[in-house]
């Protein structure tokens, strides 16, 4: 239990350490002077975000014979953003499958490729605006933009290596297994060991459905406004404190400090996620360290505790039916 406990003690002495340099009584003065109605409708993006990426998810479950009432789908989906925030690099992302399970009775193996699928196209995605977007400040990212490369090169050798073990019903039951083995201090792990073939078998017949060109296409569509929108929030955080940035800078940054933050291995890429943000703004514009600081924090309430808030809330309501 306490080791669990470690990520998240460093991500919180990093925003400590981060708000500590960057003067708290600064960063108060810099927040308190922000028009509220600019914050207020950053808010309102939210629920749009979170509306695409619920529909997104529920466009793909349908591809694989998966009928669950909208609402349901967006419960699930924000509870479950909340929950895999809590863990290193994200990777409790399947736990929505779990509680789809649990609360809708729809089959864990069956599900979790379309979760498998959102996160490619989220890096494919991520990965095409910070080239993309990089490419017209490549002077003023000239000292990183090498290093991005070599991250975005580690993504693609992530998706290509996910791609290639989804596409072989063998492959996937060979991968479980040692999954299983790693992780069989975990009572479910071994229940999952016992069912191997079962959940291999449904594993890949849902990606075999799913990996359709429209299907492919209509998923990209719907992820490319998602991250757009984060940046807009990003950008209008900054309009509500006074501070000139462009709206390109923060589309690009967005996804930038999301890849790299991820690679920290701390749950949701906190702390780290908002140093290198803030790293970035710094850099790129003549803004002092405070003002940054205020922006990025005011960003990630709205981005990230807000998922945080809502997604507890949500998960102490919802009604478990089925057993895992």
């Amino acid at each position: 239990m306490k080791e669990r406990l470690i990520p998240i003690l460093i991500s919180l002495l990093l925003l400590a350490g981060l708000i500590y340099f960057s003067d708290f009584q600064k960063i108060v003065t810099v927040i308190s002077q922000a028009n509220p109605y600019f914050i207020i409708f950053a808010f309102f993006l939210w629920p749009l975000g979170a509306f695409i990426r619920s529909a997104r998810w529920q466009y793909l479950l349908q591809k694989i014979s998966i009928k669950v009432p909208f609402f349901q789908t967006m419960k699930i989906y924000i509870t479950g953003l909340f929950l895999s925030n809590l863990t290193p690099a994200k990777i409790g992302e399947p736990i929505r499958s779990v509680l789809l399970k649990k609360s809708q009775g729809k089959g864990i193996g069956k599900s979790l490729p379309t979760i498998f699928l959102e996160r490619i196209f989220d890096l494919i995605v991520m990965m095409l605006i910070s080239i993309l977007g990089g490419l017209f400040l490549v002077v003023k990212l000239s000292k990183i933009f090498s290093w991005l490369i070599l991250v975005i090169l580690f993504y693609v050798f992530l998706i290509f290596f996910g791609i290639f073990i989804l596409t072989s019903k063998k492959r996937i039951k060979k991968t479980l297994l040692k999954f299983c083995t790693f992780f069989s201090i975990f009572p479910w792990m071994k229940k999952l060991g016992n069912r191997l073939d079962k959940f291999s078998t449904s594993l890949y017949e849902s990606f075999s459905k799913i990996k359709a060109k429209k299907t492919l296409l209509v998923t990209f569509l719907f992820t490319l406004p998602i991250w757009l929108l984060e940046g807009a929030i990003f950008y209008i955080i900054f309009l509500s404190l006074g501070l000139k940035i462009t709206l390109l800078s923060a589309v690009v940054i967005v996804p930038i400090a999301a890849l790299i933050g991820v690679l920290t291995f701390l749950p949701g890429g906190l702390g780290s996620s908002e140093i290198i943000m803030v790293l970035f703004f710094t850099t790129l514009f003549s803004l002092t360290l405070p003002q940054v600081t205020a922006a990025v924090l005011l960003v990630r309430l709205v981005s990230f505790w807000t998922y945080a808030i809502v997604g507890s809330i949500i998960l102490s309501t919802l009604k478990y039916r089925y057993k895992v």
